[in-house]
């Protein structure tokens, strides 16, 4: 085997965009832009006869394509392999409902963050990961938010969530991340390292922004949010300990009529 393409059918020629005179130009590993049916597809087609798994190729023009792929290998009575052949099938539709299917299991729907599904994995992630790692996690409630929904309804509720979100992704860093927890409840988990110095500044970040009154359909909203902590693993190397013990520490901030981080 030299490598060279002998034959594409109509079907290839058509999803690669070229036209039957230039199939001799191109080896079929030319348009594979992951390795893996190179590294595992051919030789496991050359011991067992064939491969089936998924790739990502590119098209004359550069389109990129994921595809269901098999690679079938063509021996010889002595088990002298002649030749290969392969088989790709489009699944660019499949890819996309499973990113659709992805975000609405792990986003929220009205403010676009990580709900508490993804949270819940993240920080499960973190805590299995190798190494030093310390992180915070802030549990953060608005202390009227339902006084401003009875007021002005849900619309006006909705609309004050998603810009309090905005505004909290704005106060951290790019490994920090903001997840809705649920209702008019925050999650928000701080990297950090030997020290606390980062979680004092973002502190200082959001409790600047509540002190600013949110414009809403022409009303002016002021709210609060009363805040808790717990760091990893300082306070546990447990999902649901961390979460509880941060929760506890905010329920506290609420019931001291304080509107700061515990």
């Amino acid at each position: 085997m030299n490598g060279k393409s002998l034959y594409y059918n109509p079907a290839a020629r058509n999803m690669l965009g070229i036209c039957e005179e230039d199939h001799h130009s191109h080896s079929v590993t030319d348009w594979w832009l992951t390795d893996l049916p190179k590294t595992e597809g051919i030789p496991i087609a050359i011991e067992k006869g064939h491969w089936k798994g998924e790739a990502l190729i590119s098209k004359q023009d550069g389109t990129k394509i994921p595809v269901s792929q098999m690679i079938v290998a063509h021996k010889s009575e002595n088990g002298t392999v002649e030749f290969l052949s392969t088989i790709a099938h489009d699944i660019t539709e499949r890819k996309e409902l499973e990113k659709v299917v992805y975000t609405q299991a792990h986003y929220d729907d009205l403010t676009n963050l990580p709900n508490r599904r993804y949270l819940h994995k993240k920080l499960t992630e973190l805590m299995d990961s190798t190494g030093n790692k310390r992180f915070a996690m802030i549990f953060m409630d608005l202390d009227n938010f339902k006084d401003i929904n009875d007021s002005l309804g849900h619309d006006s509720g909705d609309q004050l969530l998603k810009m309090i979100a905005t505004k909290l992704e704005a106060c951290v860093e790019d490994n920090d991340f903001v997840s809705r927890y649920g209702g008019d409840e925050f999650i928000i988990v701080l990297e950090i390292a030997h020290h606390n110095f980062k979680i004092k500044k973002i502190e200082e970040q959001i409790i600047k922004l509540f002190q600013q009154p949110f414009l809403i359909g022409g009303n002016t909203v002021k709210v609060t949010g009363s805040m808790g902590i717990s760091i990893f693993p300082d306070d546990g190397t447990d999902f649901d300990i961390l979460l509880k013990k941060a929760d506890t520490a905010m329920y506290q901030i609420k019931k001291d009529g304080k509107k700061n981080l515990y």
